[in-house]
Protein backbone atom coordinates (compact mmCIF):
# COMPACT_ATOMS: atom_id res chain seq x y z
CA UNK A 1 0.00 0.00 0.00
CA UNK A 2 1.31 3.20 -1.25
CA UNK A 3 0.73 6.58 1.16
CA UNK A 4 1.37 9.84 0.64
CA UNK A 5 2.57 12.53 2.78
CA UNK A 6 1.36 15.99 1.71
CA UNK A 7 3.26 19.03 3.62
CA UNK A 8 1.05 22.47 3.22
CA UNK A 9 3.35 25.06 3.83
CA UNK A 10 2.09 28.71 5.50
CA UNK A 11 1.20 30.96 2.58
CA UNK A 12 2.08 34.32 4.93
CA UNK A 13 5.52 34.81 3.41
CA UNK A 14 6.81 36.65 6.88
CA UNK A 15 7.73 33.73 8.86
CA UNK A 16 10.59 33.65 10.34
CA UNK A 17 13.85 31.21 9.96
CA UNK A 18 13.75 29.69 13.27
CA UNK A 19 10.19 28.79 12.93
CA UNK A 20 10.66 27.72 9.20
CA UNK A 21 13.54 25.27 10.46
CA UNK A 22 11.50 24.04 12.92
CA UNK A 23 8.73 22.71 10.38
CA UNK A 24 11.46 21.52 8.09
CA UNK A 25 12.76 19.04 10.65
CA UNK A 26 9.38 18.19 11.80
CA UNK A 27 8.84 16.99 8.08
CA UNK A 28 11.95 15.18 7.76
CA UNK A 29 10.89 13.08 11.34
CA UNK A 30 7.69 12.25 9.91
CA UNK A 31 9.44 10.91 6.66
CA UNK A 32 11.73 8.56 8.54
CA UNK A 33 8.83 7.63 10.59
CA UNK A 34 6.80 6.33 7.36
CA UNK A 35 9.49 4.34 6.03
CA UNK A 36 9.86 2.84 9.05
CA UNK A 37 6.03 1.72 8.89
CA UNK A 38 6.30 0.41 5.76
CA UNK A 39 8.80 -1.25 6.82
CA UNK A 40 7.01 -2.76 9.24
CA UNK A 41 3.61 -3.38 7.43
CA UNK A 42 4.02 -6.85 6.35
CA UNK A 43 4.88 -8.48 9.84
CA UNK A 44 2.08 -6.06 11.24
CA UNK A 45 -0.34 -7.03 8.68
CA UNK A 46 0.40 -10.80 9.36
CA UNK A 47 -0.30 -10.62 13.08
CA UNK A 48 -3.32 -8.48 12.53
CA UNK A 49 -4.82 -11.57 10.59
CA UNK A 50 -3.76 -13.63 13.65
CA UNK A 51 -5.29 -11.80 16.08
CA UNK A 52 -8.65 -11.15 14.05
CA UNK A 53 -9.77 -14.91 14.97
CA UNK A 54 -10.02 -14.22 18.44
CA UNK A 55 -11.61 -10.56 17.98
CA UNK A 56 -15.18 -9.21 17.15
CA UNK A 57 -18.65 -10.76 17.26
CA UNK A 58 -20.03 -14.22 17.07
CA UNK A 59 -21.01 -15.65 12.95
CA UNK A 60 -21.90 -19.02 11.91
CA UNK A 61 -20.67 -19.81 8.40
CA UNK A 62 -23.46 -22.05 6.99
CA UNK A 63 -22.95 -23.77 3.67
CA UNK A 64 -25.46 -23.10 1.39
CA UNK A 65 -27.41 -25.44 -1.33
CA UNK A 66 -25.63 -25.62 -4.33
CA UNK A 67 -22.88 -23.52 -3.49
CA UNK A 68 -18.95 -23.92 -5.18
CA UNK A 69 -16.54 -26.31 -3.06
CA UNK A 70 -13.65 -24.20 -2.04
CA UNK A 71 -10.60 -26.84 -1.13
CA UNK A 72 -8.87 -24.61 1.00
CA UNK A 73 -11.68 -23.39 3.19
CA UNK A 74 -12.02 -25.11 6.39
CA UNK A 75 -15.19 -26.94 7.41
CA UNK A 76 -17.71 -24.72 8.08
CA UNK A 77 -18.29 -24.31 12.16
CA UNK A 78 -18.98 -21.90 14.21
CA UNK A 79 -16.46 -19.62 15.10
CA UNK A 80 -16.30 -16.34 17.62
CA UNK A 81 -15.24 -13.35 17.09
CA UNK A 82 -14.19 -10.65 19.92
CA UNK A 83 -13.70 -6.99 19.65
CA UNK A 84 -13.01 -5.21 23.35
CA UNK A 85 -14.15 -1.37 22.67
CA UNK A 86 -14.52 -1.05 26.44
CA UNK A 87 -13.64 2.29 27.95
CA UNK A 88 -13.09 3.25 24.12
CA UNK A 89 -15.60 6.67 23.87
CA UNK A 90 -15.69 5.84 19.45
CA UNK A 91 -17.14 2.82 20.17
CA UNK A 92 -20.57 3.84 19.71
CA UNK A 93 -20.07 5.72 16.49
CA UNK A 94 -17.29 2.50 15.37
CA UNK A 95 -17.84 -0.19 11.98
CA UNK A 96 -16.43 -3.63 11.62
CA UNK A 97 -15.78 -4.87 8.13
CA UNK A 98 -15.68 -8.63 7.76
CA UNK A 99 -13.49 -10.05 4.96
CA UNK A 100 -14.68 -13.05 4.14
CA UNK A 101 -13.41 -15.15 0.86
CA UNK A 102 -15.78 -18.18 1.17
CA UNK A 103 -17.93 -19.64 -1.65
CA UNK A 104 -20.95 -20.14 1.27
CA UNK A 105 -23.50 -18.16 3.25
CA UNK A 106 -22.47 -16.49 5.92
CA UNK A 107 -25.10 -15.78 8.62
CA UNK A 108 -23.88 -13.19 11.52
CA UNK A 109 -25.29 -13.62 14.87
CA UNK A 110 -23.83 -10.59 16.75
CA UNK A 111 -23.52 -10.67 21.09
CA UNK A 112 -23.14 -7.71 23.00
CA UNK A 113 -21.04 -7.78 26.19
CA UNK A 114 -20.20 -5.27 28.92
CA UNK A 115 -17.21 -5.09 31.16
CA UNK A 116 -19.76 -7.11 33.64
CA UNK A 117 -20.36 -10.25 31.40
CA UNK A 118 -22.50 -10.74 28.85
CA UNK A 119 -25.41 -8.20 28.06
CA UNK A 120 -28.83 -8.97 26.81
CA UNK A 121 -29.07 -8.45 22.88
CA UNK A 122 -30.54 -5.28 22.16
CA UNK A 123 -33.55 -7.38 19.68
CA UNK A 124 -36.81 -7.34 20.78
CA UNK A 125 -38.09 -9.12 23.35
CA UNK A 126 -40.16 -11.79 22.33
CA UNK A 127 -44.60 -11.48 24.10
CA UNK A 128 -46.95 -13.65 22.34
CA UNK A 129 -50.08 -11.19 21.91
CA UNK A 130 -53.62 -11.80 23.10
CA UNK A 131 -56.41 -13.24 20.66
CA UNK A 132 -57.32 -10.03 18.31
CA UNK A 133 -60.75 -8.85 18.76
CA UNK A 134 -62.76 -6.99 16.34
CA UNK A 135 -64.46 -3.57 17.21
CA UNK A 136 -68.26 -3.57 17.49
CA UNK A 137 -70.58 -1.17 19.09
CA UNK A 138 -73.70 -2.76 20.68
CA UNK A 139 -76.16 0.20 20.74
CA UNK A 140 -80.02 0.23 20.49
CA UNK A 141 -82.14 -0.36 17.62
CA UNK A 142 -82.82 2.76 15.49
CA UNK A 143 -85.80 2.11 14.56
CA UNK A 144 -88.64 -0.87 15.00
CA UNK A 145 -92.25 -1.67 14.59
CA UNK A 146 -95.20 -1.68 17.06
CA UNK A 147 -96.14 -4.80 18.67
CA UNK A 148 -100.03 -6.43 18.09
CA UNK A 149 -101.53 -7.24 21.27
CA UNK A 150 -105.20 -7.94 19.77
CA UNK A 151 -108.02 -7.58 17.47
CA UNK A 152 -110.69 -4.64 18.35
CA UNK A 153 -114.20 -6.61 18.30
CA UNK A 154 -115.48 -3.77 16.60
CA UNK A 155 -113.17 -2.56 14.54
CA UNK A 156 -111.88 -5.78 13.11
CA UNK A 157 -107.93 -3.52 13.46
CA UNK A 158 -105.40 -4.63 15.11
CA UNK A 159 -104.59 -3.18 18.66
CA UNK A 160 -100.60 -2.32 19.11
CA UNK A 161 -98.35 -0.92 21.16
CA UNK A 162 -94.72 0.41 21.01
CA UNK A 163 -92.57 -1.94 22.74
CA UNK A 164 -89.94 0.64 22.95
CA UNK A 165 -86.85 -1.83 22.83
CA UNK A 166 -83.31 -0.16 24.00
CA UNK A 167 -79.51 -1.54 25.18
CA UNK A 168 -77.79 -0.25 27.83
CA UNK A 169 -74.58 -1.20 29.63
CA UNK A 170 -74.09 -1.80 32.95
CA UNK A 171 -70.79 -3.54 33.08
CA UNK A 172 -68.24 -1.98 30.97
CA UNK A 173 -65.10 -4.68 32.34
CA UNK A 174 -67.62 -7.58 32.34
CA UNK A 175 -69.55 -6.21 28.94
CA UNK A 176 -72.36 -7.17 30.44
CA UNK A 177 -75.98 -5.21 28.93
CA UNK A 178 -79.65 -4.61 29.98
CA UNK A 179 -81.97 -5.57 27.28
CA UNK A 180 -85.17 -3.75 27.71
CA UNK A 181 -88.81 -3.18 26.33
CA UNK A 182 -92.13 -3.08 27.14
CA UNK A 183 -93.81 -6.65 27.47
CA UNK A 184 -97.54 -7.52 26.49
CA UNK A 185 -98.48 -6.87 29.60
CA UNK A 186 -97.27 -3.33 29.58
CA UNK A 187 -94.18 -4.24 32.19
CA UNK A 188 -90.54 -3.53 31.26
CA UNK A 189 -89.26 -6.62 30.56
CA UNK A 190 -85.27 -6.57 31.52
CA UNK A 191 -83.18 -9.15 30.43
CA UNK A 192 -79.35 -9.74 30.98
CA UNK A 193 -76.93 -9.74 28.15
CA UNK A 194 -73.15 -10.39 27.99
CA UNK A 195 -71.02 -10.27 25.11
CA UNK A 196 -68.73 -13.60 24.40
CA UNK A 197 -65.40 -11.35 23.98
CA UNK A 198 -65.37 -10.28 27.43
CA UNK A 199 -61.88 -11.88 28.02
CA UNK A 200 -58.43 -11.56 27.01
CA UNK A 201 -56.40 -14.31 26.02
CA UNK A 202 -52.62 -15.40 25.45
CA UNK A 203 -51.99 -18.97 23.85
CA UNK A 204 -48.86 -20.38 23.83
CA UNK A 205 -48.37 -23.91 21.86
CA UNK A 206 -45.83 -27.03 21.82
CA UNK A 207 -46.21 -30.20 19.63
CA UNK A 208 -44.01 -33.42 21.20
CA UNK A 209 -43.39 -36.58 18.53
CA UNK A 210 -43.64 -39.71 20.07
CA UNK A 211 -42.93 -42.56 17.98
CA UNK A 212 -46.69 -44.23 19.12
CA UNK A 213 -49.01 -41.63 18.54
CA UNK A 214 -47.77 -39.09 16.27
CA UNK A 215 -47.34 -35.54 17.68
CA UNK A 216 -49.15 -34.77 21.58
CA UNK A 217 -50.28 -30.82 21.07
CA UNK A 218 -50.45 -29.21 24.79
CA UNK A 219 -52.18 -25.69 24.36
CA UNK A 220 -51.60 -23.32 27.55
CA UNK A 221 -54.83 -20.85 27.30
CA UNK A 222 -54.01 -17.90 29.77
CA UNK A 223 -56.49 -16.13 30.64
CA UNK A 224 -55.21 -12.31 31.34
CA UNK A 225 -55.71 -10.11 34.70
CA UNK A 226 -57.59 -7.08 32.17
CA UNK A 227 -59.93 -10.20 31.14
CA UNK A 228 -63.86 -9.19 32.13
CA UNK A 229 -65.05 -12.78 33.26
CA UNK A 230 -64.07 -16.15 33.61
CA UNK A 231 -62.68 -18.39 30.20
CA UNK A 232 -65.82 -20.32 28.61
CA UNK A 233 -64.70 -22.22 26.07
CA UNK A 234 -61.50 -22.59 23.91
CA UNK A 235 -61.33 -23.76 20.10
CA UNK A 236 -58.75 -24.95 17.82
CA UNK A 237 -58.94 -24.90 14.03
CA UNK A 238 -56.89 -28.35 12.19
CA UNK A 239 -56.36 -29.63 8.62
CA UNK A 240 -56.30 -32.86 9.64
CA UNK A 241 -58.65 -36.48 9.06
CA UNK A 242 -56.92 -37.92 12.51
CA UNK A 243 -57.76 -35.88 15.32
CA UNK A 244 -58.17 -36.87 19.15
CA UNK A 245 -58.59 -34.56 21.92
CA UNK A 246 -57.95 -35.23 24.76
CA UNK A 247 -61.52 -35.22 27.66
CA UNK A 248 -61.42 -35.80 31.24
CA UNK A 249 -64.40 -35.60 34.07
CA UNK A 250 -63.04 -31.73 34.26
CA UNK A 251 -63.18 -30.89 30.10
CA UNK A 252 -65.26 -31.48 27.36
CA UNK A 253 -64.32 -31.58 23.75
CA UNK A 254 -65.99 -31.96 20.34
CA UNK A 255 -66.52 -30.58 16.98
CA UNK A 256 -68.11 -27.60 16.43
CA UNK A 257 -70.49 -27.36 13.12
CA UNK A 258 -70.86 -23.80 12.46
CA UNK A 259 -71.12 -23.02 9.11
CA UNK A 260 -70.49 -19.00 10.19
CA UNK A 261 -67.81 -17.23 7.15
CA UNK A 262 -64.86 -17.10 10.31
CA UNK A 263 -65.56 -20.52 10.86
CA UNK A 264 -65.54 -22.44 7.50
CA UNK A 265 -62.01 -23.42 6.89
CA UNK A 266 -60.77 -26.44 7.75
CA UNK A 267 -62.05 -28.26 10.92
CA UNK A 268 -62.76 -27.22 14.51
CA UNK A 269 -62.40 -28.61 17.82
CA UNK A 270 -64.09 -26.75 21.11
CA UNK A 271 -62.31 -27.62 24.51
CA UNK A 272 -64.85 -26.56 27.67
CA UNK A 273 -63.95 -26.77 31.41
CA UNK A 274 -66.86 -28.49 33.35
CA UNK A 275 -67.90 -28.33 36.87
CA UNK A 276 -67.17 -29.26 38.80
CA UNK A 277 -63.70 -28.38 37.78
CA UNK A 278 -63.43 -24.66 38.90
CA UNK A 279 -63.82 -21.45 36.40
CA UNK A 280 -60.88 -20.20 34.80
CA UNK A 281 -61.07 -16.52 36.21
CA UNK A 282 -58.71 -13.42 35.18
CA UNK A 283 -55.23 -14.09 36.05
CA UNK A 284 -55.71 -18.27 35.72
CA UNK A 285 -54.95 -20.17 32.94
CA UNK A 286 -55.33 -23.82 31.72
CA UNK A 287 -54.18 -26.48 29.75
CA UNK A 288 -55.65 -28.67 26.43
CA UNK A 289 -53.82 -31.41 24.46
CA UNK A 290 -54.94 -33.04 21.33
CA UNK A 291 -52.92 -35.93 19.13
CA UNK A 292 -52.58 -36.53 15.58
CA UNK A 293 -50.15 -38.08 13.29
CA UNK A 294 -50.28 -34.90 11.36
CA UNK A 295 -47.28 -32.35 11.52
CA UNK A 296 -47.85 -29.07 13.39
CA UNK A 297 -48.84 -25.76 10.75
CA UNK A 298 -50.08 -22.71 11.39
CA UNK A 299 -53.79 -22.88 12.39
CA UNK A 300 -56.39 -20.27 13.98
CA UNK A 301 -57.74 -20.60 17.40
CA UNK A 302 -60.33 -19.09 19.31
CA UNK A 303 -61.45 -18.49 22.97
CA UNK A 304 -65.32 -16.96 24.17
CA UNK A 305 -65.79 -15.93 28.16
CA UNK A 306 -68.63 -15.90 30.61
CA UNK A 307 -72.32 -16.35 30.85
CA UNK A 308 -73.88 -16.03 27.22
CA UNK A 309 -76.99 -18.06 28.14
CA UNK A 310 -79.80 -15.36 29.11
CA UNK A 311 -82.62 -16.01 31.59
CA UNK A 312 -86.04 -15.52 29.79
CA UNK A 313 -89.14 -13.74 31.19
CA UNK A 314 -92.04 -15.03 29.69
CA UNK A 315 -91.78 -13.72 26.12
CA UNK A 316 -89.50 -13.49 23.06
CA UNK A 317 -87.35 -9.92 22.94
CA UNK A 318 -89.25 -7.76 19.98
CA UNK A 319 -86.92 -8.96 16.85
CA UNK A 320 -85.04 -5.85 16.67
CA UNK A 321 -83.20 -6.57 19.89
CA UNK A 322 -82.63 -9.90 18.73
CA UNK A 323 -81.00 -9.46 15.55
CA UNK A 324 -78.61 -6.32 16.97
CA UNK A 325 -76.37 -8.98 19.44
CA UNK A 326 -73.77 -10.55 17.48
CA UNK A 327 -72.70 -14.18 16.83
CA UNK A 328 -69.36 -16.01 16.31
CA UNK A 329 -67.88 -12.98 14.29
CA UNK A 330 -66.91 -10.91 17.89
CA UNK A 331 -65.47 -13.54 19.58
CA UNK A 332 -61.45 -13.20 19.91
CA UNK A 333 -59.59 -15.28 17.40
CA UNK A 334 -55.37 -15.33 16.89
CA UNK A 335 -52.83 -17.95 15.52
CA UNK A 336 -51.29 -21.11 16.96
CA UNK A 337 -50.04 -24.72 15.78
CA UNK A 338 -52.07 -27.55 14.67
CA UNK A 339 -52.39 -30.44 12.74
CA UNK A 340 -51.83 -29.50 8.93
CA UNK A 341 -52.06 -33.33 6.63
CA UNK A 342 -50.20 -31.39 3.62
CA UNK A 343 -47.08 -31.30 5.57
CA UNK A 344 -46.76 -35.03 5.48
CA UNK A 345 -44.20 -35.83 3.11
CA UNK A 346 -43.80 -32.54 1.58
CA UNK A 347 -40.84 -31.68 -0.73
CA UNK A 348 -38.16 -29.02 0.69
CA UNK A 349 -38.89 -26.44 -2.10
CA UNK A 350 -42.74 -27.10 -1.00
CA UNK A 351 -41.68 -26.61 2.55
CA UNK A 352 -39.51 -23.53 1.80
CA UNK A 353 -42.40 -21.75 -0.09
CA UNK A 354 -44.82 -22.37 3.11
CA UNK A 355 -42.47 -21.11 5.15
CA UNK A 356 -41.73 -18.03 3.32
CA UNK A 357 -45.55 -17.28 3.15
CA UNK A 358 -46.25 -17.79 6.96
CA UNK A 359 -43.07 -16.34 8.26
CA UNK A 360 -44.44 -12.55 8.05
CA UNK A 361 -47.71 -14.08 10.72
CA UNK A 362 -44.91 -15.31 12.77
CA UNK A 363 -43.29 -11.37 12.80
CA UNK A 364 -46.71 -10.48 13.53
CA UNK A 365 -47.49 -12.36 16.26
CA UNK A 366 -44.13 -11.36 17.75
CA UNK A 367 -43.19 -15.37 17.85
CA UNK A 368 -39.30 -14.02 16.34
CA UNK A 369 -37.11 -11.27 16.96
CA UNK A 370 -36.86 -8.54 13.95
CA UNK A 371 -33.45 -9.93 13.34
CA UNK A 372 -33.98 -13.04 13.13
CA UNK A 373 -37.05 -13.36 10.71
CA UNK A 374 -34.05 -11.49 8.60
CA UNK A 375 -31.95 -14.02 8.47
CA UNK A 376 -34.44 -17.06 8.29
CA UNK A 377 -36.31 -15.12 5.01
CA UNK A 378 -32.64 -14.46 3.32
CA UNK A 379 -31.75 -18.48 3.63
CA UNK A 380 -35.40 -19.54 2.78
CA UNK A 381 -34.79 -17.40 -0.57
CA UNK A 382 -31.36 -18.84 -0.95
CA UNK A 383 -33.28 -22.12 -0.80
CA UNK A 384 -30.91 -22.67 2.50
CA UNK A 385 -33.60 -24.60 5.38
CA UNK A 386 -30.85 -26.19 6.35
CA UNK A 387 -29.14 -23.58 7.42
CA UNK A 388 -32.22 -22.70 9.56
CA UNK A 389 -32.07 -26.64 11.04
CA UNK A 390 -28.88 -26.06 12.26
CA UNK A 391 -29.33 -22.85 14.06
CA UNK A 392 -32.78 -23.75 15.55
CA UNK A 393 -32.00 -24.87 18.69
CA UNK A 394 -29.59 -22.15 19.08
CA UNK A 395 -32.16 -19.41 18.62
CA UNK A 396 -34.80 -21.09 20.71
CA UNK A 397 -32.51 -21.40 23.69
CA UNK A 398 -31.31 -17.60 22.99
CA UNK A 399 -35.46 -16.59 22.87
CA UNK A 400 -35.15 -15.59 19.43
CA UNK A 401 -38.31 -17.95 18.31
CA UNK A 402 -40.70 -19.08 20.55
CA UNK A 403 -42.03 -22.97 20.85
CA UNK A 404 -44.73 -22.55 18.09
CA UNK A 405 -41.80 -21.57 15.25
CA UNK A 406 -39.34 -24.02 17.05
CA UNK A 407 -42.16 -26.45 17.00
CA UNK A 408 -43.07 -25.83 13.36
CA UNK A 409 -39.87 -26.00 11.54
CA UNK A 410 -38.53 -28.84 13.93
CA UNK A 411 -41.23 -30.68 12.38
CA UNK A 412 -40.03 -30.13 9.02
CA UNK A 413 -36.30 -32.15 9.50
CA UNK A 414 -38.29 -35.35 9.67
Amino acid sequence: MKTKLHLSLFSNIHVSRTFFRSALMTAVVLLLALGVVKLLAPFSSSAKQSSQSGAGRQYIAQSGQGAASCPTCSPAKQRMIYAPLFDVPESSGSEISLNCRSAHDLVITPTFYAAAGLTSQPAQKLQRLPLEKKKFELKSPSSWSKRAVKIDPKTNQEISYDPKPRIELFDAKALKYYLKWIGYDGKEKVIVYQRRDCIDIVVSAIAKKSPSSGYEYVYTVHNLESSGDYLHGFAIQNFSSDVKPEMSNDIRAGNMRIKTQDFNEGNWIRFAPLPPHPRVQPGQLIEFKLYSPSPPGLVMCSADGGDFIMKGVGEDMPSELEVSLPGYEILPRGFTIGPVDNLKNTPSSEKIAYLLKILPRFQKQRWITAQTSQAYEQLLKRGNLQGIFSRLDSDFKTDSITTEIFTIIGGMKT
